[in-house]
């Protein structure tokens, strides 16, 4: 009976994080348009916005990696340390962009911070998979895993091809550094797809599932931003900044969400009979 309660629990507790979500995008619209009253205004509540869901995301990653046991504990400690480098990244650039300078260099403390983040949770991805390869044939996953590879190289060039391509643009640090952040989301996204393939409705598929969302949203935020960035688009109306701030701090509610449901695999991500 406690079972079949939790079980009728999972459903409603997505419908409310959507309901949440519903009003999160709406709030944050209303606010940016209407109630706030110039750029700096605007400005801090993009950095306050992007601390509070990074937060959100890293508390529950710790809470998760804290309360399960044995490999999955193992893979979030790697998951937390990325969400907790992520987090850091996005205090760096805050008291960066609000007391330092107008405009942060080509690279510096948060990019390190950030980069170092995919390392982790790439790490956590490679321990899941390699989890899921006892008792499987290693040849077809393999073969997977480098496949995954094509997709975000085809970005990562599609991205800067306008700038290899045309002889009176050069190749800039930032021009690198931003068409990389995209590409590793997506890279991270397709070895996550590649983990829902091989657990087909296991226990844990349901927060995985919710983490390669998150990284979708987080590629198209950043593949996005760069276009922007690159035809000087981005901040000349709010609707391009929306575009950009709007995913990627859904990404962030997504990942804490996705946290959320590794604590409770027996209710929300059980193969049901």
């Amino acid at each position: 009976m406690a079972e079949g309660r939790s079980r009728e629990r999972a459903p409603l507790g997505r419908a409310l994080f959507l309901l949440f979500i519903n009003v999160y995008v709406f709030g944050y619209i209303l606010f940016f348009f209407r109630l706030s009253p110039g750029g700096e205004v605007q400005q801090l509540m993009r950095n306050g916005t992007n601390l509070f869901t990074m937060s959100f995301a890293t508390l529950a990653a710790v809470i998760a990696w804290r309360r399960l046991e044995g490999e999955q504990r193992h893979v979030w400690m790697w998951l937390c340390a990325g969400t907790v480098l992520w987090l850091l990244a996005e205090v760096v650039w805050g008291l960066f962009d609000a007391y330092l300078f107008p405009q942060a260099p080509d690279f510096f403390l948060a990019d390190v911070f950030w980069v170092l983040g995919y390392v982790a949770v790439g790490e956590a991805l490679a321990l899941h998979l390699r989890a899921l390869r006892v008792g499987q044939r290693r040849s077809p996953a393999v073969l997977s895993s480098l496949g995954g590879f094509v997709l975000p190289l085809l970005l990562f060039v599609a991205l800067l091809w306008p700038t290899l391509s045309d002889p009176d643009l050069s190749l800039g640090l930032a021009d690198v550094v931003t068409a990389l952040y995209p590409a590793l989301d997506l890279l991270l996204a397709t070895q996550g797809l590649l983990v829902l393939l091989m657990m087909r409705g296991q226990i844990w598929w349901c927060s995985w599932f919710f983490i390669g969302v998150a990284l979708l949203l987080w590629a198209f935020s950043d593949a996005w931003y760069w276009v922007l960035i690159f035809f000087d688009r981005f901040g000349l109306n709010p609707r391009s900044v929306l575009s950009v701030d709007i995913p990627d701090s859904l990404g962030n509610l997504v990942m804490g969400y996705a946290a959320l449901q590794a604590l409770r695999p027996e209710s929300a991500c059980a193969k049901r009979s």
